[in-house]
């Protein structure tokens, strides 16, 4: 008998190990911006305004590397606002602004509220890492992220829909609590949002194959 309890034991053992998360090792550097400036996002195209919380990119670069040797996934990254690779958490998206903020305002307005209220002093909580998958042209792809929450980026969020409401936006147009944010790690074509059936919280998007180690 004992023999037998022995090798179940080992046996589960062995398959519990071998189910277990991957751990990404990541500095908790990335969540704080108060070191990084702001960088405003802004210009005449659809894709060129939008308002986000700069962070410190190598802690992103080095999570996505290690998921890319993780998983064996080839993981590009965003190059449209810096081609060498940056971090960040967009709080006011460019369709936001571009299809309704910009009936009422500018983004030197919505940056100026967000300077006044110290986005780049958030607080900015890491809660796990998350994926999502979509099929595009007939492939699987797949996006990578750390789920996060901040209640300064909500309440900038809040203050930039009282202020569009109070010069006449209709109530309820901009939507502050549509927020979910995140840092984007990497994908493998391209990024993927709610559009495409990808939520970025812990609720619909937690990652059980990844385990977020933060080192302090």
């Amino acid at each position: 008998m004992k023999k037998t309890i022995l090798v179940f034991s080992f046996f589960g053992l062995l398959a519990s190990v071998c189910s277990a998360a991957h751990r990404v090792s990541v500095s908790n550097h990335i969540a704080q911006g108060s070191a990084m400036p702001l960088i405003k996002h802004s210009g005449p195209g659809q894709w060129d305004n939008a308002l986000a919380m700069n962070l410190a990119y190598d802690p992103a670069m080095n999570a996505r590397l290690d998921i890319s040797a993780l998983l064996g996934v080839k993981l590009d990254y965003f190059k449209g606002w810096d081609p060498r690779g940056e971090a960040h958490i967009t709080v006011i998206t460019p369709l936001e602004y571009w299809d309704v903020l910009q009936q009422k305002l500018t983004m030197d307005e919505i940056h100026a509220i967000a300077l006044n209220l110290g986005i780049q002093s958030s607080d900015v909580r890491l809660l796990g890492i998350g994926s999502g998958r979509a099929v595009l042209n007939g492939k699987t792809e797949e996006t990578f992220f750390f789920i996060a929450e901040s209640q300064n980026l909500r309440r900038i969020r809040r203050e930039i829909a009282r202020r569009f409401e109070e010069k006449g936006g209709r109530p309820g147009l901009f939507a502050p609590e549509d927020f979910y944010p995140h840092i984007t790690i990497g994908y493998t074509m391209s990024d993927l949002h709610i559009k495409d059936g990808v939520i970025k919280d812990i609720a619909h998007s937690g990652d059980s194959r990844l385990e977020l180690r933060l080192l302090y």
